[in-house]
């Protein structure tokens, strides 16, 4: 009965976490029972390790140590809510863990002001989209990182340059809207857009 409550436990932590963005210390513990022959259920994420979880015996009788996530498959299916970040104040610098997902949304509260979102450093696999729902004519500014390049519609920018919607505060469009995929750790590349996006230069 104790080993089947230890499995429910490991796999509602499994389920919990399976939708989380790549970020660092999140841990937890769970003790089942007091006694020499009671478990531990650990979840702990590390992007530095890629693990999940654990579990462990206080006899050291048996251990699931760790579920790796350096590449995870699946034939189910595992759903979750898109992270949205809406920014009211015209500047954004997206941290390295919201770069997995997230839909930003400018709604800057000056609608004839731009939003300006300045990139982390690029990790391959890293993603995002920026939608602009100001309401006004305010644009949208993505800046690249000092040392990354954006590939917009697959020519460069240029180093640490940005790339604009339309490209100067007073000709935006609400609804414009790109997605960005980091190839290696220096290049951006653009993939779905709408409206006009131009190379912004150096910002």
């Amino acid at each position: 009965m104790k080993r089947f409550i230890v499995i429910i436990l490991a796999l509602f932590l499994l389920t919990s976490c399976a939708g989380m963005q790549r970020q660092s210390d999140m841990d937890a513990a769970v003790d089942v029972g007091a006694s020499a022959n009671s478990y531990t259920v650990e979840s702990a994420f590390d992007p530095s390790t890629d693990y999940l979880m654990g579990i462990t015996d206080y006899a050291g009788s048996w251990a699931v140590k760790r579920i790796d996530l350096t590449n995870f498959a699946t034939t189910g299916e595992i759903t979750g809510a898109i992270n949205i970040v809406t920014t009211t104040d015209g500047t954004e610098s997206p941290t390295a863990a919201q770069m997995y997902g997230t839909f930003f949304i400018a709604a800057n509260a000056t609608a004839a002001n731009d939003t300006d979102y300045t990139l982390p450093t690029a990790v391959a696999g890293m993603s995002a989209c920026f939608y602009d729902n100001g309401g006004g004519d305010g644009g949208i500014i993505i800046d690249a990182n000092t040392d990354d390049a954006i590939l917009l519609n697959g020519a460069t920018v240029g180093t640490a340059d940005a790339i604009d919607s339309p490209g100067v505060a007073g000709a935006g469009a609400n609804g414009d809207f790109i997605c960005i995929l980091a190839i290696d750790a220096t290049n951006w590349i653009t993939l779905g857009a709408s409206g006009t996006w131009v190379d912004g230069g150096a910002d």
